[in-house]
């Protein structure tokens, strides 16, 4: 089974297609003139993809300019909102420092925010994505080791509807089957301009191919 395929291609609106996605879009899809059958077991690519390693998008926040960390959540909002990336991972955030964080998706300088393991209860993770998705200028969105349940999985799918979302990274977030599910069901229905998806070690079964 594979879990995660790793593509960037301009251009392509729909540039990556996971194979646990498969079995809800059993049907030919048209990238750049060319039209590509899902299958179950294999990421397949638009002709002329170009395969890129994922990585931690580091490279991707300091090309942003301003990258604010945690210490930033102590400062002013004046200086919250210089921020044109933020990073935080192996953390413990308060309920103040969520606060900020939702206060700071309305900046649309924030293009770039990376969540890894920030001690959020399912609640507040479906709370965040839908922030991300609805409230934001947010374009590359990291939701790495994080709890979700099913308001955050339907969430998930609500990142698509925009089209703006151009790099999902979800590894180690347990989607599981429901919420391979979801993200189909985002593809389908929304505009994806998604050109990263990474979905490693997130519990996507059999079933949910």
């Amino acid at each position: 089974m594979y879990e995660m395929c790793h593509v960037s291609v301009t251009g392509v609106p729909l540039a990556l297609i996971v194979a646990p996605l498969s079995r809800m879009l059993s049907r030919d899809i048209h990238a750049c003139g060319l039209k590509i059958m899902l299958h179950r077991t294999v990421c397949l690519f638009a002709s002329l993809a170009l395969l890129v390693s994922f990585a931690d998008a580091a490279d991707k926040m300091h090309e942003l300019g301003q990258v604010c960390n945690r210490d930033i959540l102590g400062k002013t909002e004046k200086e919250r909102n210089e921020c044109k990336a933020l990073n935080i991972e192996f953390a413990s955030l308060d309920g103040s420092e969520i606060e900020k964080i939702h206060k700071m998706l309305r900046n649309p300088k924030l293009k770039f925010l990376r969540l890894r393991d920030v001690g959020l209860t399912a609640k507040q993770s479906a709370t965040m994505i839908s922030a991300v998705a609805k409230d934001s200028s947010v374009e590359e969105f990291v939701f790495r080791e994080n709890p979700v349940d099913e308001k955050a999985l339907v969430a998930f799918a609500s990142i698509f509807e925009s089209g703006r979302i151009v790099l999902l990274d979800l590894r180690g977030t347990e989607l599981g089957d429901t919420g391979a599910e979801q993200l189909a069901l985002g593809l389908q229905s929304g505009t994806p301009g998604i050109l990263n998806l990474n979905i490693d070690g997130t519990g996507i079964g059999d079933k949910g191919m």
